[in-house]
C-alpha cells in the first residue's frame, strides 16, 4: 500500500533558482540533483516552497533525503547529515526549513469533520467534492473577491487555518506524528 506525502518547505532563494528534494528513491532522483522531487512557489507563499503533488511512497519505508538549491546548472545542498522520513501514515504534510535541522511531520487525519458527513450523505457531495477541489487546486488569477465568496464553503477555515506555519499544528485536521532534530 502506498502513502502520499506533501511538503512545504521555507527556503529564500534568488529569482532563476528553484528547491527540489533529493534522496534515495527514484521519486526523489537517486540522489540525482537534476532529476529531484521539484517544489514550487509563487508570490503570495514566496518563501514557502510547496509540492503541487504528492509524492507516493511505500507504508513503512524509510526515505533518506535532503532539500537543494538549483539554478539549472549548479546545485548548493543544505548543511548537515541526510534526513530521515520514516512514511508512517497514508497521507502527510511535512514541514521544513533549509538548512535547519527539525522536521515537523503531520498525518492528514481528515478533510472534514464528523458534523459535515451528515451533510455530505443528505445528497451534497458533488457540491463539497467541487468546493474541496476548489480550494486545493486554487490558480493565480483567482481574485480576493472570489475567494471571499465562498462564505458558506465549509473548508474556508480549514484552509487559512493551515495558510501559515504558525497555526499548521493549531489546526484540528493535523495530528503532528512525529519531531525529530538530527
Amino acid at each position: 500500500m502506498s502513502a502520499q506525502v506533501l511538503f512545504r518547505v521555507k527556503c529564500s532563494t534568488e529569482f532563476s533558482q528553484m528547491v527540489r528534494i533529493v534522496g534515495n528513491s527514484s521519486q526523489l532522483g537517486n540522489w540525482n540533483p537534476q532529476l529531484g522531487f521539484k517544489l514550487m512557489t509563487n508570490n503570495e507563499m514566496y518563501p514557502i516552497w510547496y509540492s503541487d503533488f504528492a509524492l507516493e511512497v511505500e507504508l513503512d519505508q524509510l526515505v533518506e533525503f535532503k532539500l537543494i538549491i538549483t539554478d539549472g546548472l549548479n546545485s548548493f545542498w543544505e548543511c548537515g547529515e541526510n534526513r530521515c522520513l520514516q512514511i508512517q501514515g497514508q497521507k502527510m504534510v511535512v514541514i521544513l526549513t533549509y538548512n535547519m535541522p527539525s522536521i515537523f511531520i503531520y498525518s492528514i487525519k481528515r478533510i472534514i469533520s464528523d458534523n459535515d458527513l451528515a451533510t455530505i450523505a443528505q445528497g451534497r457531495i458533488r457540491k463539497v467534492s467541487l468546493q474541496l477541489q476548489d480550494k486545493l487546486y486554487d490558480s493565480d488569477d483567482d481574485s480576493d473577491s472570489d475567494q471571499e465568496s465562498d462564505a458558506n464553503s465549509i473548508f474556508q477555515d480549514e484552509i487559512t487555518s493551515c495558510n501559515s506555519n504558525e497555526n499548521i499544528s493549531n489546526s484540528s485536521h493535523f495530528e503532528p506524528i512525529f519531531y525529530s532534530e538530527y
